[in-house]
């Protein structure tokens, strides 16, 4: 019993992953995979303890074989394993057909979560329940997809500065017609989850997909993770010693530390 070829290759690929975040270690970080027919466990510290341990857990050379699907995975996430350690889990048959490098993004972006659990810190608070209310109407959804146009020109654009300030314009725009619990809701989801998907784009050299047309259809959980993601590429452009990561910890949302970074909202020719 040996793991999949593919996940073994995505290991070996997260073995020689750059510095993506301070203090990020995806290499040291339980990884959990379950197969189609078996979980797999690597990077433990040590063996499975319990609750894990029993008889059918099966060393093999890089770590442990579970047959069937490990009852508590049961979606890619961050997972408690029961022994005061916690696992980056992906159910590889939700990816297709991934090859390694896809592989290997997608268990960074959970080993990030994990992170994020062992690193308390007001940026990872968000209240889910706040997204109930978030408000679907036009003129919301129009500031979003015009943001979302910005934010792709300054990621692949030279001159970036003017079009971040145009889509910080549509930000206070749309940000105008939420709550304030709407608005905590957006920035926290961009550091909780659009920070994952920053390290995972980091890591795969290539920056988050931004659509204006399909944006309004996102949802603001699901926008939030390329619009957070977007944001902090942005930032590393201003600051590439990537000292900005230490101001998200006090709880600073990527936005306003844009701003200070590149002056006022600038209004665009569409507003």
């Amino acid at each position: 019993m040996q793991p999949p070829a593919t996940l073994s290759a995505a290991l070996a690929l997260i073995a020689q992953a750059p510095d993506l975040w301070p203090g990020f270690h995806p290499q040291r970080t339980p990884l959990m995979t379950f197969d189609g027919t078996h979980t797999w466990l690597h990077q433990l510290t040590g063996p499975p303890l319990d609750p894990l341990a029993g008889p059918d857990w099966t060393a093999h050379p890089d770590g442990w074989g579970w047959p069937g699907r490990w009852p508590d995975l049961n979606a890619n996430t961050a997972l408690p394993l029961g022994n005061g350690q916690w696992a980056a889990g992906v159910l590889l048959p939700s990816l297709g057909e991934p090859d390694a490098r896809t592989l290997a993004a997608t268990l960074i972006h959970e080993a990030f979560h994990v992170y994020q659990h062992a690193t308390p810190s007001v940026a990872w608070e968000v209240s889910e329940l706040d997204a109930l209310t978030y408000p679907a109407c036009t003129p919301v959804l129009h500031a979003r997809a015009e943001e979302t146009r910005c934010l792709r020109r300054a990621l692949h654009e030279p001159d970036w500065i003017t079009p971040a300030r145009q889509g910080l314009f549509w930000r206070g725009q749309r940000h105008a017609l939420l709550s304030d619990a709407q608005r905590t809701f957006e920035t926290r989801m961009e550091t909780r989850e659009g920070l994952a998907t920053y390290v995972e784009t980091r890591f795969l050299q290539q920056f988050p997909a931004l659509a204006a047309a399909a944006a309004p259809g996102l949802g603001p959980r699901r926008w939030a993770y390329v619009s957070g993601a977007a944001l902090a590429h942005l930032l590393d452009r201003h600051d590439p010693q990537r000292r900005w990561p230490q101001a998200v910890l006090t709880g600073q949302p990527l936005a306003g530390l844009l701003l200070e970074r590149t002056g006022p909202p600038l209004p665009s020719a569409n507003a």
